[in-house]
């Protein structure tokens, strides 16, 4: 889910398009803990992912989810997550450099409330809910 996941922010990156990681890969930076199964990401725009090679898959199959989120403090605070001693232009926060993942608090939403999350969803949540009020997550 990794190579993944990357390829299609390194896609979007390449468009000029602002994409962040969520979920359980953005958790697996944050707070390791389990692998992915499914790789989440937010665009700021809709994209046909078929042209950098990814194929339509059924709702049992699918490995990654592209949402195009309407809030969009989304992007801003993950620009915030990603430099928290530096105060971050909002603007930047899509048209600048590629912000990597979504906020932990986000991650953390979106792990618990993902589709097909895994029998273990809630031990994961906890681990990345510890490390974030613990201050132990990495970014």
């Amino acid at each position: 889910m990794v190579r993944q996941s990357e390829a299609a922010v390194t896609w979007c990156s390449e468009r000029d398009v602002g994409c962040v990681l969520t979920g359980d890969v953005a958790a697996d930076v944050y707070a390791p803990w389990r692998l992915p199964a499914v790789a989440g990401l937010y665009s700021s725009e809709l994209l046909d992912f078929t042209v950098a090679g990814f194929t339509p898959a059924t709702d049992v199959e699918y490995t990654l989810v592209v949402t195009v989120p309407q809030d969009s403090t989304l992007w801003q605070t993950a620009a915030v997550a990603a430099q928290p001693t530096v105060r971050v232009d909002p603007a930047a926060a899509v048209d600048g450099a590629p912000v990597v993942r979504v906020d932990p608090i986000i991650a953390l939403h979106d792990v618990l409330g993902s589709p097909g999350p895994g029998p273990d969803a809630a031990e994961a949540g906890e681990h990345l809910r510890r490390a974030i009020l613990e201050g132990t997550w990495r970014g």
